[in-house]
Order: C-alpha cells, then structure tokens, then sequence
C-alpha cells in the first residue's frame, strides 16, 4: 500500500513501498536501515527538486518515480559508526555513498545536547562547540562512493559528439567528432594524473577516464585514511586540496 508523507500543501510525497531493514534503538546502539521505491509527488511524478534537469538531459518529458536507501549505524559498545545513503533514477542512473568511523562515542553526549538543550542562541553555540570538538576526536576509517549509468552517460556523450565543433568540417564529421571527444577526455586524464597527489593516481585517472568515456558503466571509489585521521584532519586535508593522507582505490 502507498505511504503519503505531507509536510504542507505544496510538498507532499507518496511512497509505493518502504521496507525497513533493520531497526534497533537501545541505549548502546542505534541503528535504522531502510530503502524505498516508487518516490513520486502528489502528481504522480519523481521530485522535481530532485530530478527537475535530469529529465531533460535524458530527453524525457518526466521521470516516473525514484528510489533510495538509508543506513545509520551507531554502535557504542564497539565504539563504530556506519553511514550509507543511494539515490536511484530510472534511465538516469544510480549512486551510492558509505563512510566508517571509530571513536563515536561523542556522539551520545551531542544527541543528548539537542534533545536537552535550546537550539537557538546560547545553546546552539554551545552545540557547535561539541560539534568541533568530536572532529577532532572521531576517527575516519574509510568511505565509498559508487555510480552505475542507466543511460545518462551514454545520451551525454552521443549529444557532446553530435554537436561537437570541429575546426575543419567535412565529409568525415562524425570521425572528427569522435577524436575530439577522445583528445577532451585523454587531456582530461593527464590533468588527473598531474593533479592527483596520491600513490596510484595513473590507474585512479584510468579508471575515472574509461568511466566517463563509456567504456564501462560503473565507477567505484574506495577512500581509506592513512593512519590516524580524524574527521577534522579529513576536512583541512580537503580544504587545503590535498589527498596526501588517503588512499584511493578506484575500480
């Protein structure tokens, strides 16, 4: 049976089925894994704010229905974390994202704050320090990212090589339409491996390169801390724009 989720008059999702995994809410754990299909609004059609472009680029005039997935894992007594999120979009594609930590249990006294305190003034102040001070204890273990192409890839690149500006056209066109999509995804590639401040960053750059060049309709990315690493080491690593401390594997 269909599940109707209102939050006002205008924004109302209807949900074809949900299956909840997993749940567990104890003291020393809490856990909800869950995933749903057949994500419309009241009209019938997939969230626009979700899908509102995405339709056009596949050349479709709406795209049916979505569907995701969810996992917050929250173990003290192993003192580990776990997040999982995936979107997926018929004829568009899918994407799926996943990080592991150690050292969570801040976490308890942060939950504890937001149901305790006033989140607003003083005590979301007061809630953003314990914010900054669990980055700096929380421990990055590792994270995935995955994307499988369900069509989407494949319209781009027949679009970019259809209307592709060549300097000198002529009878062989779709040829010199053809190479200059090769030349945009190889100089793409060295950019890769030039930028890219990690040990295997030529197979990363590879991989990464085939992917958007459709010659496979997967990517996967695994993303592992060398040595200790905690949430806020990740982050200044990030804005810095450097991956020295990771390890990435890509296949």
């Amino acid at each position: 049976s269909n599940m109707n989720i209102v939050f006002d008059k205008r924004n109302a999702f209807l949900i074809k089925e949900l299956n909840i995994n997993s749940f567990t809410d104890d003291y020393d754990r809490k856990l909800i894994d869950l995933s749903i299909h057949g994500l419309t609004d009241k009209d019938g059609k997939a969230p626009s704010f979700i899908t509102k472009d995405l339709a056009k680029e596949i050349g479709k005039v709406q795209i049916e229905s979505i569907g995701g997935k969810m996992k917050v894992d929250i173990n003290y007594d192993s003192d580990e974390g776990e997040l999982e999120f995936g979107l997926n979009v018929p004829h568009v594609g899918s994407i799926s994202t996943s990080a592991h930590f150690k050292q969570i249990r801040p976490i308890r006294s942060i939950l504890d704050s937001t149901r305790s305190k006033d989140l607003e003034g003083l005590g979301a102040l007061a809630l953003m320090d314990e914010l900054a001070e669990a980055a700096e204890e929380i421990r990055f273990l590792d994270a995935g990212f995955s994307v499988k192409d369900d069509g989407f890839m494949k319209r781009q690149l027949a679009l970019y090589k259809r209307y592709a500006e060549v300097p000198l056209p002529g009878k062989d066109l779709d040829k010199q339409q053809a190479n200059l999509l090769k030349q945009y995804i190889r100089t793409g590639k060295e950019s890769c491996i030039e930028e890219l401040e990690v040990r295997n960053a030529k197979s990363t750059c590879e991989e990464i390169s085939n992917f958007l060049a459709g010659e496979k309709s997967s990517l996967s990315v695994k993303i592992k801390a060398k040595g200790f690493k905690t949430i806020k080491d990740i982050a200044d690593s990030i804005s810095e724009e450097s991956l020295s401390g990771l390890e990435i594997e890509v296949d």
